[in-house]
């Protein structure tokens, strides 16, 4: 699934569930450069995703657990593994298995 939602999750909206199986999910805003351009690398490479957009004016509360800065692009994989810096999102470091922490000693 490639599917960009029209719709922006503000304040006061409930926590999108667990990431399936096999996807990535990505947090993004419609018309975020930074955001747009890992899109594009998903794309490339075929890899399955969905996409959350954030409205970066009235954030979600739990949105600053994914980032706690609350910028995007953010990439959450099945096992909850969070990408944060757009420069790694869009690397092409990215799997068909998903992301994990860019860190190794991070999965140790």
């Amino acid at each position: 699934m490639s599917g960009e939602s029209s719709r922006s999750l503000g304040k006061g909206s409930a926590p999108p569930g667990p990431v399936p199986e096999g996807q990535i999910r990505v947090y993004s805003m419609r018309f975020c450069p930074f955001a747009q351009r890992t899109l594009m690398v998903l794309k490339a490479k075929g890899i399955r995703h969905e996409v959350i957009n954030i409205n970066l004016k009235n954030k979600p509360e739990w949105f600053f657990e994914k980032n706690p800065l609350g910028l995007v692009p953010v990439l959450e994989n099945s096992q909850g593994h969070l990408v944060t810096e757009s420069v790694i999102t869009s690397t092409g470091s990215i799997g068909a298995q998903g992301v994990s922490s860019p860190h190794p000693q991070a999965q140790a």
